[in-house]
């Protein structure tokens, strides 16, 4: 040292950079570490220009600054980089920003271990430290480790000369599931502080549903190409597997030629039925009679006819051909018979002739259609790249699963066996695994893998600096195959981290920007992927604040790139924004989003179909409005016909048969949530009503299914139903809880949900509730009826008393006649208890509904009146009686 008194200084000099800053505990007062003793609050002092509002001040580090040794001696001034060029003899500060911080020691040239308080760092800065770099003043360098231990920050100065320390973050960019294409860009402001950093890559397979299914005569054979790039599996893994169901064929006769008049059967005549398209083998004839308007066999005689078949339209020459069965016995009046015959072998349009033998009533004139009917599938298997699977024999409709190993790429299915046709479905879900992964900075390829990279398999790679640039830095990952987990990392004084995560469903951005100078308008663009239909939400924050929603002013839409108004910022401010953008899945064909739709709104998204066919759809199950009904608009050609599949597996798919390639529409949605119970349902919109919306139900594969459909901006506290149009009837109907929930089943409809005006629900302290009907409800058991079914058992016990202690002398109405009224009168009494609102009610109702408020204090009142009516009865029929028995009666209760 060239001063003898030591005028022992460092400088830290915190440069404001972009880092991803941790939450860092605050030590209790009190907790001081071992080994550590606090600087005196006289020794820490700040230094900034008149007016300015600088990020620290001394008072915030004033108490929490310690050193390991000469706490006593140590000076601590928190300043700018320029003004603490003032504190020292010799040397400079070093890096960029607008904060430093120097310690110093006149006394003590030891070095010493210094700690400051996390929290005040971390509130300074925006991130923590994970490396300090220092200066002496003769020019040479050191670094040392930061460490967070018990709330402070601490790191070993080496010796106490003149210093400069900078603290440094370091650039990572996170990310999983990234797509080939995705680019990633940050922002260097000082190359000097860039270090050689890494490329982790790390393979992962993802999966998509594809199952494939056809028609095949058979025998027959289809092709069927897998996606992915690795063996596929069944949904939710396991082995593929098929579904085969069996179909007869069966076709009607499209002529039919007699020998007498308009009636096919008739005694003693001949007929002859022609097929222009039968199947390629018949085996039986299917045969329907119905009458006219002629006599039937009212004998019940069999006709007896012998049966040819030739290859020619129906001529009027009978008995040509080949015989197929001979001595057929038909009763024509028994409604359906069914001739079998030996295979025969059609050939273009075929006539079946029915040759009159014997047989046949008086006047028998019946008319019939027929069908012919082929054989059943039997013997059948499929086979895949020498796998093969038997099915056996298959009655019509019936169907059978059996395990059959595809490959991704193209597979040949084929299809043994005779008889019928097949109806097939390969549950498949293809599977992509990471294939050829490269990042590539600044166009220089850093990391670079070929074939497959295993999913959880992790390759590192060096990262050079001398790739990195002042400025604008690039980071572009590609594979040929699959996504793959990148984490990209280097040190530099001017930090930006941005963590992306993207999957099938979403694309997620979390970047941010620590500004060297002031600004007078920044901005920040992420360009999401072109499959991108909703921007779920925009947020922005400023130096670790709480995250804010951007409206819709400060920000803007370019087809898919979204830029965000950050607005004006000052050196140092560190500008964080994060957003989620909602994707579909697009299967056997490609759409572009022209136009997203933006946080906070109903999806309104414009897309082009780039590639379509009329299997292509669009596979929305991780979307917001994944159980929603989707519908088109503004569509660019005609009869767009789109509809909603949803099925109790969860999977909701958007068909948009009539799609050309390059054609347009809008994608929307109504406010109707729909969970297939069992199976599968088709729902078309018919009226995109956001209020009572209406939809058209169809069955899918199977029918009968139960539906649930919650209607999502349903009034709380009020009635809704679920109307057919069809039916022109109520399907269910409930009250709103913020949704409402309604039920039905998959038939062909028109359903609407409807606000139910004339419904009410029942509640406390409404004399009319007990009564008010409500669709597909029923009315309660109330304390009115309880009281009116009891004072009828009293009455009614009361009449039989009386009816044994007097007769019926002398009354004017018999009391054996009132009793066997009393009797009725509990009868309708019990039917009201057991089946509420049958009889009661609808009095009440008819009440409320002719004399409001005062129909609804009568029905109230009902119970009580009929109670006062009784016993003026029970009096007046007392007083009607003897008189001597009634005297007794009153004076002892007892019987003479």
């Amino acid at each position: 040292m060239s001063d003898a008194r030591y005028n022992y200084a460092s400088v830290i000099a915190a440069l404001l950079v972009l880092a991803s800053a941790v939450v860092l505990p605050v030590a209790p007062a009190g907790a001081i570490p071992a080994g550590l003793v606090t600087v005196p609050d006289s020794n820490v002092s700040d230094d900034f220009a008149i007016g300015s509002d600088p990020q620290l001040r001394a008072s915030d580090l004033q108490g929490s600054v310690m050193t390991s040794s000469h706490a006593e001696t140590t000076e601590v001034i928190v300043t700018t980089p320029d003004r603490a060029d003032e504190y020292l003899e010799n040397g400079s500060v070093v890096g960029s920003g607008d904060l430093a911080i120097v310690i110093r020691d006149d006394v003590n040239a030891g070095g010493r271990t210094v700690a400051l308080d996390a929290k005040s760092m971390k509130r300074a800065l925006g991130y923590a430290p994970q490396r300090v770099y220092g200066t002496h003043d003769d020019g040479s360098e050191w670094t040392s480790e930061v460490e967070n231990t018990g709330g402070l920050l601490s790191f070993d100065v080496p010796h106490f000369s003149t210093n400069t320390v900078t603290f440094s973050g370091d650039v990572e960019i996170r990310s999983t599931g990234v797509t080939s294409g995705t680019e990633f860009t940050y922002g260097v402001d000082d190359l000097d502080s860039v270090s050689n950093g890494s490329v982790n890559l790390t393979g992962d397979v993802t999966t998509v549903r594809d199952d494939l299914s056809g028609s095949v005569v058979t025998g027959g054979s289809e092709s069927v190409s897998i996606g992915g790039n690795v063996h596929p599996q069944a949904p939710g893994g396991g082995e593929t597997y098929i579904e085969v169901t069996g179909r007869v064929e069966q076709v009607g006769h499209s002529l039919s030629y007699d020998n007498g008049d308009s009636n096919d059967f008739e005694k003693s005549w001949d007929v002859e039925y022609e097929f222009s398209n039968p199947p390629g083998t018949v085996d039986k004839l299917e045969i329907d009679f119905y009458n006219s308007g002629g006599a039937v066999n009212t004998d019940n005689n069999d006709f007896v006819y012998d049966v040819y078949a030739v290859d020619e339209g129906a001529d009027g020459t009978y008995g040509e051909g080949t015989l197929v069965a001979d001595n057929v016995g038909i009763v024509v009046d028994r409604g359906s018979e069914t001739v079998d015959i030996s295979d025969y072998q059609t050939s273009g349009t075929t006539t079946f002739e029915f040759i009159y033998q014997d047989g046949g009533g008086s006047g028998t004139r019946v008319d019939a259609s027929v069908d012919a009917v082929g054989p059943a599938p039997s013997n059948v298997d499929v086979s895949a790249n020498g796998d093969t699977t038997t099915i056996g024999t298959l009655s019509d409709g019936e169907t059978v699963s059996r395990t059959l190993d595809v490959s991704e790429g193209s597979n040949t299915l084929d299809f043994g066996g005779s008889g019928g046709s097949l109806d097939w479905t390969l549950r498949v879900e293809e599977r992509y695994q990471t294939a050829d992964p490269a990042v590539s900075v600044n166009g220089e390829a850093v990391a670079t893998h070929a074939g497959l990279l295993g999913d959880g398999t992790t390759k590192s790679f060096d990262l050079p600096a001398h790739i990195i640039e002042n400025g604008t830095n690039s980071v572009t990952v590609t594979t040929s195959g699959g996504s793959v987990d990148m984490n990209y990392t280097h040190t530099a004084s001017s930090d930006q981290s941005v963590a992306y995560e993207g999957s099938k469903w979403t694309q997620s951005y979390n970047v941010s920007k620590t500004f060297a100078g002031d600004r007078a308008s920044t901005s920040v663009t992420i360009p999401f992927d072109e499959g991108v239909v909703e921007i779920e939400s925009i947020e922005t924050r400023v130096n670790g604040g709480s995250w804010s929603s951007v409206s819709s002013s400060n920000y803007a839409l370019d087809n898919t790139t979204l830029t965000v108004d950050t607005g004006s910022v000052s050196a140092g401010d560190d500008v964080a924004v994060r957003t989620t953008g909602q994707k579909v899945v697009t299967v056997n064909g490609s759409i572009t989003v022209l136009e997203p739709t933006t946080s906070g709104n109903r999806l309104d998204s414009r897309v082009r179909f780039d590639s379509w066919a009329s299997d292509s759809y669009l596979s929305l199950g991780g979307t917001p409005d994944e159980q929603r009904i989707h519908y088109l608009y503004n569509e660019t050609w005609s009869d767009a016909d789109p509809y909603s599949e949803v099925t109790s597996d969860g999977y909701n798919r958007l068909h948009v048969p009539n799609a050309d390639s390059g054609s347009e529409a809008r994608v929307s949605t109504i406010p109707v949530r729909v969970n297939a119970k069992t199976g599968d349902v088709e729902l078309r919109v018919r009226e995109p009503s956001q209020t009572e919306p209406e939809f058209i139900v169809n069955p899918g594969s199977t029918s009968g299914d139960e539906v649930e459909y919650t209607y999502l901006s349903a009034s709380t506290g009020s009635n809704y139903i679920l109307w057919s149009h069809t039916e022109a009837i109520v399907r269910d109907s409930g009250e709103a809880n913020s949704p409402v929930t309604l039920v039905d089943d998959d038939s062909d409809e028109i359903l609407q949900i409807q606000l139910d005006d004339d419904g009410s629900s029942s509640s406390g302290g409404d004399p009319a509730s007990t009564f008010t009907g409500v669709v597909g409800g029923g009315a309660k058991a109330t304390p009115g009826n309880a009281l009116f079914i009891a004072f009828a058992a009293a009455l009614l016990a009361a009449v039989w008393f009386l009816s044994r202690e007097f007769g019926s002398d002398g009354a004017i109405i018999s009391l054996r006649t009132l009793f066997i009224a009393e009797v009725g009168l509990v009868g309708l009494l019990a039917i009201e208890t057991l089946s509420p609102a049958s009889f009661v009610a609808g009095i009440a109702q008819a009440l409320v509904s002719f004399a409001g408020e005062a129909g609804a204090g009568v029905a109230t009142a009902m119970p009580l009146a009929l109670l006062v009516v009784g016993a003026v009865v029970i009096y007046w029929l007392r007083a009607r009686s003897r008189p001597s028995k009634i005297v007794n009666f009153r004076l002892g209760g007892g019987r003479e």
